[in-house]
């Protein structure tokens, strides 16, 4: 039985629309979304300079940026609300505390240290102007931000592993390492250990290691949940070293991650998920 030729126009119609979206994934549609969401809120931005909802342009302009991956353009929102925010009276201490941890935080992940710097600097002077005790809070922590390994740093790390032996990040040269700091009472840290696995087992013959550091507080659990989740790779007690190891990274938050290259030397920090492979793939290959 042949089609009603009005049906047969529809669908032919209905293939020219679904046919590109089909050989796309859903990464790249959602990609798109978001470059072309980021492109009309900057423009925005740019022709409205006093909206009222100004704020909440900007929040969404970075937003977008981020799921876009468009890293130079989130930098550069959040370096434009952070110099508009602390010139501000009064001054919208939470708001802007927000906003120069992010430029702190990925600025450091970038290798930009000098920004952090630049931010830690503003905030130790609104401290001392203002007398605003989160101010002071944020200048401490980006402090301690700034004392953590960065991007071209040569990692220096020994321990003693939960099976007592001795280790130093020297033994592994000629391989990359991610040195994981984590905890089991760490949810954000439960919940990248999947990727972490699928990540060792596709890459580990080809020189890829794991370093486990454990934050938590009693080892025996640890010890469980390591046989329970079938965790493979190297794990140190951080309370069993003769010294903290968190202590010596300046680990104010977990997971905190390093990633190292062959030679020694930190070439990504926080690499999650996705940012880890493609790591992995420049650095040892598919």
């Amino acid at each position: 039985m042949r089609k009603p030729k009005q049906i047969t126009s529809l669908l032919s119609i209905a293939a020219c629309f679904l046919s590109p979206l089909s050989a796309q994934t859903v990464q790249e549609i959602t990609q798109k979304h978001y470059d072309a969401m980021l492109t009309e809120l900057r423009g925005y931005i740019e022709a409205n300079p006093g909206a009222e909802d100004m704020n909440e342009a900007v929040s969404k302009a970075i937003e977008s940026a981020y799921y876009a991956d468009n890293k130079p353009a989130m930098l550069e929102l959040l370096q434009n609300q952070f110099d508009s925010l602390k010139t501000k009276t009064p001054l919208p201490s939470q708001e802007l505390a927000q906003t120069g941890m992010m430029l702190a935080q990925f600025s450091m992940e970038s290798g930009n240290s000098e920004t952090v710097k630049t931010v830690q600097t503003a905030f130790a002077e609104l401290a001392e102007t203002t007398g605003d005790p989160i101010m002071q809070q944020v200048s401490s922590m980006l402090g301690d931000m700034l004392s953590k390994p960065g991007i071209g740093t040569h990692l220096e790390l020994s321990g003693t592993t939960l099976e007592g032996k001795e280790i130093s990040l020297r033994d592994y040269e000629g391989k990359v390492v991610l040195v994981d700091f984590w905890a089991t009472w760490c949810g954000p840290c439960i919940a990248e250990l999947p990727k972490l696995k699928e990540a060792y087992a596709k890459y580990h013959d080809q020189g890829f290691e794991i370093i486990g550091i454990s934050l938590d507080e009693s080892v025996e659990p640890l010890k469980k949940f390591i046989a329970e989740n079938g965790i493979e790779w190297v794990n140190l007690f951080d309370q069993d070293q003769t010294a903290s190891l968190a202590e010596q990274f300046s680990i104010t938050s977990i997971p905190s991650l390093f990633l190292v290259d062959k030679t020694g030397t930190v070439v990504a920090l926080d690499p999650r998920g996705d940012a880890l492979e493609a790591e992995l793939k420049k650095l040892l290959g598919e």
